[in-house]
């Protein structure tokens, strides 16, 4: 099993019947891989996002992820899943559909994947008049990329003065 969790951070347009609107998007997404052996072969589990567009409404989405391993640090994942979006109009229901290229690590020694890349996303909502569909790109930056910092300043904090490493 791979793990792994992403900051998306991109731009789009929404056709609000006429003009088109642009959009600022941020997510959280996660994934979560199983019958990867090594980075040459597929991958396949669960992903989860939950997203805000332009700061006015929110969107959770859950659906199914496939790894293909073009090359071995730079594989192409594809998404496909259900979406549901409120906003002061409502809620509406539709589908997603996700193309990811990147680089993205296979860990042979944890359950936890780096990645970072790039993306293009359409949403669908049949269901909604004023939105019927959003096309968005992006990048995905890996969360532990925020982490590292952290960590590495508490590492250098603790490590004894005068202490030398071998």
């Amino acid at each position: 099993m791979q793990l792994t969790s992403q900051l998306s951070v991109g731009g789009g347009v929404r056709p609000v019947p006429t003009p088109w609107r642009g959009l600022f998007t941020m997510a959280l997404r996660f994934d979560m891989l199983f019958g990867q052996e090594n980075p040459h072969t597929f991958g396949f589990g669960p992903m989860f996002s939950v997203r805000s567009d332009n700061f006015s409404e929110i969107s959770g989405a859950l659906g199914f992820t496939v790894l293909f391993p073009a090359t071995e640090a730079f594989p192409v994942v594809a998404s496909i899943a259900a979406v549901v979006r409120g906003d002061a109009n409502g809620v509406n229901v539709g589908a997603l559909e996700r193309v990811w290229i990147g680089a993205r690590s296979y860990n042979y020694h944890s359950i936890y994947t780096l990645s970072v890349g790039v993306f293009i996303e359409g949403r669908q909502f049949p269901s909604s008049t004023m939105a019927p569909f959003d096309l968005v790109m992006g990048v995905d930056l890996d969360l532990e990329l925020f982490a590292l910092p952290v960590i590495l300043g508490i590492g250098a904090l603790r490590t004894p003065r005068g202490y030398q490493y071998r």
